[in-house]
């Protein structure tokens, strides 16, 4: 069973026109995550789990420059 880490790690929240997705709590917490802001949520949770997948994608998007 995937996580909602998984999910966006695959699938950043972005709108199809390519704006970020704040629509919910765990999308705000992807960002907050993807800007390196501090953690969110308890840490089992949907947003903390949402909030490293944003710190992640934002360290191998770095890697890749």
């Amino acid at each position: 069973m995937k996580t909602i880490y998984d999910h966006y790690m695959a699938n950043p929240p972005i709108t199809e026109d390519g704006h970020r997705k704040k629509g919910n709590f765990s999308q705000h917490a992807f960002w907050i995550g993807f800007d390196g802001g501090k953690a969110m949520g308890e840490p089992t949770s949907n947003a903390r789990l949402a909030w490293q997948a944003g710190r992640d994608t934002a360290k191998a998007m770095e890697g890749e420059k």
